[in-house]
């Protein structure tokens, strides 16, 4: 049975723009996660939102429901499948459809701690997943935030336990600017590296564009990246690009940014492991790969011996 009260909290904020960026840790961490709500549908009288970014699909239908169950429509099965069921009382179990190494679900608490890049809380809504017959695969934990949406989630591997952790996110009217305007900018962790013994440490490079105006953005790429970074010394001698390892397809794209953000997110060693940068004064430069109208942005970092 579900508990009517406990359904008034959003916890999977469903609007087109919203985004939420996710830093993991764990043996096999992986590249950061970029999940975001792109357009909306309607599917049999129902008001469905296409989120992107989540590993396993290239797109997933959500909506939520009056009664706090989060759902997604099988295009293929032609139903719905209970993702999450936030209405739930504690330590309940149900079943969800969320993966197919995931069966059942059980609300663990809603008033879960959790310290993530964002902030500490203590208002979290914690759903524990039993084992399953997948070995080595399948979610382990997930933690909500209310009105914020997903902050926490962890996986089994098989390598281990791997964790997302929320680090950004942009959610309608939360983030936002006062007035109308586009903008370019390029955001790292922080301003000081300290480089010692063993493996650089490595940089989390945030590119945004924005655009808060009536006017779109139009951005013509002529292959598969989107973007680039370099690291210069205090010389302008580069000591670092980003695409140097990459490849990427050929195929001429156009991608158009109404009102909202885009982000692309990396993570960027400082150096190799036999040669980190050495101690000084870096600059960080970011640029989009686009035809045209030139989007550049950088940003000064240090690095230190420690």
């Amino acid at each position: 049975m579900a508990c009517g009260a406990c359904a008034a909290a959003d916890y999977f904020p469903l609007q087109v723009g919203n985004q939420w960026i996710y830093l993991a840790s764990g043996r096999i961490a992986g590249d950061p996660l970029v999940v975001e709500v792109t357009a909306s549908r309607t599917i049999n009288g129902a008001d469905y939102w296409e989120v992107r970014g989540f590993p396993g699909t290239a797109a997933v239908w959500l909506r939520m429901t009056e009664d706090g169950r989060l759902l997604a429509y099988d295009t293929q099965l032609g139903r719905e499948l209970l993702w999450a069921d936030f209405a739930r009382p504690e330590g309940e179990t149900y079943r969800t459809e969320i993966g197919v190494c995931n069966t059942a679900a059980r609300i663990s608490s809603r008033s879960a701690r959790v310290s993530v890049p964002v902030g500490e809380f203590n208002n979290g809504l914690e759903i524990q997943y039993p084992p399953s017959g997948c070995a080595d695969a399948g979610l382990t934990s997930e933690v909500y935030l209310p009105y914020v949406g997903l902050a926490q989630r962890t996986e089994t591997t098989f390598a281990g336990p791997r964790r997302w952790d929320l680090v950004y996110a942009e959610l309608g009217s939360v983030t936002y600017v006062s007035a109308p305007e586009t903008s370019f900018s390029l955001a790292i962790d922080k301003p000081v590296y300290e480089i010692g013994s063993g493996s650089p440490p490595q940089m989390r490079v945030r590119i945004t564009l924005r655009n808060t105006t009536q006017i779109p953005v139009d951005l013509t790429f002529s292959s598969g990246q989107s973007f680039d970074l370099v690291f210069r010394n205090d010389r302008g001698e580069e000591v670092y690009r980003w695409s140097n390892d990459k490849g990427f397809t050929l195929a001429l794209r156009r991608m158009s940014l109404a009102q909202g953000e885009k982000n692309w997110m990396v993570l960027a060693p400082l150096g190799e492991p036999q040669a980190p940068l050495k101690p000084g004064i870096y600059t960080a430069e970011a640029w989009l790969t686009t035809a045209g109208t030139p989007f550049r942005a950088s940003v000064g970092f240090e690095v230190r011996s420690r």
